[in-house]
């Protein structure tokens, strides 16, 4: 468990980042924009996706 959340925090980190770089946003539940998804944000991305 503890390293799935390393690795998820990791993920959270790596796209904050990049989304930083670029200037760009991510649509997250609710039709709603960002800079800075959260971990759970990510993780109903990474659900919905499968």
């Amino acid at each position: 468990m503890l390293i799935a959340f390393m690795i998820l925090t990791l993920l959270e980190r790596i796209l904050i980042e990049s989304l930083k770089s670029k200037e760009d946003r991510i649509i997250v539940s609710g039709k709603r924009k960002t800079f800075i998804p959260t971990r759970v944000s990510i993780l109903e991305i990474i659900d919905y996706s499968n």
